[in-house]
């Protein structure tokens, strides 16, 4: 009796080592920061070495800044955007994966290698990746960045700040170059009237791939929320009276745009 008692546990032993922990891995979210032995800069010290042209980074450099964005609404996808520690500025990243709100979340502290990187000061904000993209159209702008790519350039550093920290609060829709990039909060705005009870994204060949719709504030300023044809709000209805919008200024062309990641982002 003895005997069989040994056996089966050995047989047990032995089938346990067998088994590989690769099998079974749970991802290390503490995974600790490779060394790294280059020079921090600001991100003011990287605007000074951008242009619009697109250039090759060629110097052991990295910025730090905190994530802003994020794509778990699918509003904004593709992109994560980074705020200086001091609310002053912000940078776009240009990423091919999608889902990176799971490495990357809301508000964390994240280092970028900049070395081989493409850089671009882009509609008015630096934009970060991976070689050049050319449209079917012609137009030029840097490049997605592969997620090889991304596990070797970008560092979750295990610092957070929250939303509010990192949000810089207006009392009116006036905004410039020097805000773009940046996580806003507005307080008192309502979406002009042809807008209030419509679909955040309504398809139509206008629209393409977005819809924009104005936010006016008391002293008759306006602003477009622009809302994208992937993001999981799209089919919520555009209330009316007044909000407060906590979101990322872009722009494009002339216009600027402010984009939210979460339909919690307004409040009414």
């Amino acid at each position: 009796m003895q005997l069989k008692l040994l056996l089966i546990c050995f047989l047990g032993l032995t089938i346990s080592a067998c088994v590989k922990n690769d099998d079974y891995q749970i991802p290390d979210i503490t995974a600790p920061v490779p060394e790294y032995t280059g020079s921090i800069i600001s991100f003011a010290q990287l605007k000074a070495k951008t242009s619009s042209s697109i250039a090759t980074y060629t110097d052991d450099e990295a910025v730090e800044g905190y994530v802003i964005s994020s794509d778990e609404g699918r509003n904004i996808t593709k992109k994560l955007y980074l705020q200086n520690a001091d609310n002053t500025q912000g940078i776009v990243i240009a990423l091919a994966d999608e889902g990176i709100y799971t490495q990357f979340p809301l508000g964390s502290k994240v280092r970028v290698l900049l070395k081989d990187l493409s850089f671009q000061l882009n509609n008015a904000v630096i934009t970060i990746g991976y070689d050049t993209y050319k449209s079917k159209k012609g137009y030029q702008s840097v490049g997605y960045m592969p997620k090889a790519l991304v596990e070797k350039h970008l560092f979750a550093l295990g610092e957070k700040k929250t939303v509010a920290q990192l949000t810089t609060t207006l009392n009116s829709l006036e905004v410039s170059d020097a805000d773009v990039g940046k996580l806003l909060g507005i307080k008192n705005v309502q979406f002009e009237a042809r807008a209030v009870g419509k679909s955040f994204y309504v398809s139509n060949k206008k629209s393409g791939a977005g819809t924009n719709y104005k936010l006016i504030d008391s002293n008759g300023k306006s602003l477009l929320l622009r809302t994208s044809n992937s993001a999981l709000f799209k089919d919520e209805k555009v209330p009316a009276g007044k909000v407060r919008v906590t979101g990322i200024l872009s722009k494009f062309g002339k216009d600027y745009q402010l984009m939210i990641s979460y339909y919690s982002d307004l409040q009414f």
